[in-house]
């Protein structure tokens, strides 16, 4: 049986900022991280952590096809990353700004929906089912007039629309306050229930300890990862 996901050593590295006194020099480029090889099984969630700037939602982007690697390759059970093998992954990403403010919810899941190849009567039985999950009683309310904790249960439901069977989420719960947060993670749980696997990015390390199988400590350019047992008991948080 193939692998929800597996990753093979995947390097990115970006261009230097212009500087005008190098303006006659090679472009000087940046490494991000090389080498990232990894694997997920089935229903395992992987939280990955690490400082800012480690790289740790440019990796997100790259298995979300956001950003091109420089090397490297990403298979989703089995496929390599395409834009048939994307149709199994859902995305969350710290993306309030892109939804159409003035429309309801209910009419903004419409439009992803449509853009996934969903029927009117599918999106109409996954936006009931999504509600009900999430407990997210307002789906004809516009977008702008929800409170932050609301929209990011409607970032959840874009993200799950079309029932991707990989999730991959960058910092689910920044911005929510303690009671709304952890009501997040425990969703995040349940959705194993009808996902395959996940990939959280999280600073918050209660976080991870809560919700992963797996620790990726991602830093200075490299990537290891830890069962959780072991990441906490060799106290490397």
């Amino acid at each position: 049986m193939n692998l929800p996901i597996k990753v093979s050593s995947l390097k990115k590295s970006f261009k230097q900022g212009f500087n005008f006194f190098e303006l006659f020099q090679p472009h000087k480029r940046i490494e991000i991280f090389d080498d990232i090889t990894f694997s997920l099984k089935h229903k395992e969630i992987l939280c990955l952590v690490g400082p800012n700037g480690s790289g740790k939602t440019t990796l997100i982007k790259i298995l979300a096809g956001l950003i091109i690697p420089d090397k490297g390759e990403v298979y989703y059970s089995g496929e390599k990353i395409s834009v048939s093998s994307l149709r199994k992954v859902g995305v969350l990403l710290d993306d309030y700004r892109g939804f159409y403010w003035r429309l309801s919810v209910y009419h903004n899941l419409e439009f992803f929906g449509r853009l996934y190849g969903l029927g009117k009567k599918e999106i109409k039985q996954r936006v009931d089912y999504l509600c009900d999950f999430f407990s997210f009683d307002k789906p004809k309310k516009r977008y702008q007039e929800l409170s932050l904790g609301q929209k990011q249960k409607v970032l959840f439901m874009r993200a799950l629309l079309h029932k991707p069977s990989i999730l991959l989420c960058d910092e689910p719960t920044k911005s929510l306050n303690y009671k709304l947060a952890h009501s997040v993670r425990e969703k995040i749980k349940k959705m194993l229930g009808f996902i395959d696997a996940a990939i959280i990015v999280t600073h918050n390390i209660n976080e991870a300890k809560f919700l992963a199988n797996r620790i990726g400590l991602l830093d200075k350019g490299k990537l290891s990862i830890y069962k959780k047992e072991d990441f906490f008991t060799n106290n490397n948080a």
